[in-house]
């Protein structure tokens, strides 16, 4: 029996050997730029944990497993586990609205903001960081909580009606801290301290609500920056709530060892974490308590990711096997999701894109020719309603191209292209019945989806929207300018782009948002997380 034991142990080991070498090589570029650290657990023990590239530039200090790190919205399973212990304690409930806890939130027509609503994304509360920056505010300022409450608390409408919609707002979990502190008499970060970390042994944890704390280990946030790299590490933003968690892989597995082996509250603890959200015409949202419970290569998983600064994060459980993986990047550009994916990938054996072939793809590209005609297809408007932008795919010198770059898209196979046959870039049109109406790009780690649409032409009055427009509610101005023959639209002063025609009374500045007129000639203006904002037609700040 022990030698049957030992040499399943050895081939484990084997196996688990040849997995940390593919792990390795998906980090192989991060050595003298900052990086990531990464952890596997499995059944109750961390299998692999490495940190690659630098913790802190300026000194050289390379990352580990020890390395503190801004976790970003990875956070937010925190805030709920605090408000759930709430809960248990019967302290309060999930379905009270929050003027119970916050009498100076504004109460709005219709159904109130409760608790669920906020833990779930559903409340149409406008998203905190985008009122900000919408605001001019430099992150480079000192925020305190009350500063930013006080924005929120200034809005005079939702984005949507409470329930109506599922849409990612940390707002919610910034309140949902704050309820943490009017109902239990304390700071949130000493509550968290005190009911989650000190009862996991979570000793490297801490929320960052003091901005000249000293954090032994902590790992600097960076990004690139023209040629090189600079610090980007929001030090003055002490928040809590909706991120602002700092830890290390080794104490992170304590917290995923709870998801398996719950210590905390009673037995109702993670079936109440674990409830998804609903909205208000019956629809289940996969968003539970501070985490998504999706679906990956067949299997259920406990998913989160975060971007805050210089920080990138990604955790994923999945259950069935016990297996979890981690990342926590200290640099803006790694795409910490994709990284995780890769790594479960590894873990699952599932083969590698790069080393499964596409069996419709020819073995030389030049071997896949399309008529000019059938060229034609692809050409149009695409709209990523995500980050609000659109694509101009055309035909020039009997190509396809992509804006005015110049950009080539070269055929692979029918419907797939390769933007200047850069394997790494591609776009794969789709198609309803005989018109093509979806771009799927992949640009590397990024993956990106387009709907076709038929801009209209620019109206010929335009011009009588030119002036200055002021938001209260954001304390920011907007200003549309002609220059030449083009609109341009600024705000505060900064210049952000060209003003295009999407349909009817319906305009949008690529990166910017969507906006229209009302018959005042008012700008009613939406964002990626702010809707229908008002801005006034020659109100100038006083």
């Amino acid at each position: 029996m022990n030698k049957i034991f030992l040499i399943l142990s050895f081939l484990t080991s084997v196996a688990y050997s040849q997995k940390a070498q593919d792990i390795d090589a998906l980090f192989e570029e991060y050595k003298d730029t900052p990086g990531a650290v990464v952890g596997v657990f499995k059944d109750g023990e961390i299998v692999f944990k490495k940190g690659y590239g630098i913790a802190n530039m300026d000194y050289g200090i390379e990352l580990s497993p020890t390395s503190v790190l801004d976790i970003a919205s990875n956070g937010k399973q925190f805030t709920a586990a605090a408000i759930t212990l709430l809960e248990i304690e019967g302290k309060l409930n999930f379905d009270d609205p929050i003027r119970k806890y916050l009498p100076d939130f504004p109460e709005y027509p219709g159904n109130p903001i409760t608790i669920n609503h906020l833990i779930h994304h559903t409340s149409g509360i406008r998203d905190y960081i985008d009122l900000i920056d919408f605001s001019g505010q430099s992150w480079d300022n000192k925020f305190s909580k009350e500063e930013i409450l006080e924005t929120i608390f200034r809005q005079p409408r939702l984005n949507f009606e409470p329930g109506g919609h599922y849409d990612y707002c940390n707002s919610g979990y910034l309140l949902l801290g704050r309820i943490v502190e009017q109902v239990s008499g304390q700071s949130f970060a000493n509550f968290i301290d005190q009911r989650l970390f000190k009862p996991l042994g979570m000793s490297n944890s801490l929320i960052y609500d003091n901005n000249n704390e000293i954090i032994p280990n902590r790992a600097i946030g960076y990004r690139k920056y023209k040629n090189g790299i600079e610090m980007d590490h929001d030090f003055n933003v002490s928040l809590s709530g909706d991120g602002q968690l700092l830890t290390n892989v080794i104490d992170f597995k304590k917290w995923d060892d709870n998801y398996t082996n719950n210590k905390l509250g009673d037995r109702t603890f993670l079936e109440k974490m674990f409830r998804k959200g609903v909205l208000n015409n019956g629809d289940t949202i996969g968003y539970a308590g501070g985490i998504f419970r999706e679906e990956y290569q067949g299997f259920e998983t406990i998913e989160h990711s975060g971007s805050w600064a210089g920080f990138r994060s990604y955790y994923a459980k999945i259950p069935k096997k016990n297996l979890a993986v981690v990342v926590f990047s200290n640099f803006a550009e790694m795409n910490a999701i994709k990284k995780g994916r890769k790594i479960l990938d590894i873990l699952l054996n599932i083969p590698s894109e790069e080393n499964s072939k596409d069996i419709r793809e020819p073995e030389n590209q030049s071997d896949f020719n399309i008529s000019v005609k059938d060229l034609k297809k692809y050409a149009g408007m695409y709209w990523n309603d995500r980050f609000l932008f659109s694509q101009n795919i055309y035909i020039s010198n009997d190509t396809l191209r992509q804006d005015k770059t110049e950009n080539t898209l070269n055929p692979v196979s029918t419907g797939k292209f390769l933007l200047n046959n850069n394997k790494s870039k591609v776009f794969q049109f789709s198609k309803n019945n005989d018109s093509i109406n979806q771009i799927y790009l992949k640009d590397g780690d990024w993956e990106l989806e387009f709907e076709a649409f038929t801009p209209v032409e620019m109206p010929s009055d335009f011009k009588k929207f030119l002036g200055e427009y002021y938001s209260e509610a954001l304390k920011s101005s907007i200003s549309i300018k002609q220059e030449n023959i083009k609109f341009i639209l600024y705000k505060n002063g900064r210049n952000y782009g060209e003003i295009f025609p999407k349909k009817e009374n319906e305009y949008y500045v690529n990166f910017f948002g969507t906006f229209s007129f009302d018959h005042h000639n008012n700008l009613e203006l939406s964002t990626r997380r702010l809707k229908n904002v008002i801005f006034n037609h020659n109100q100038i700040k006083s």
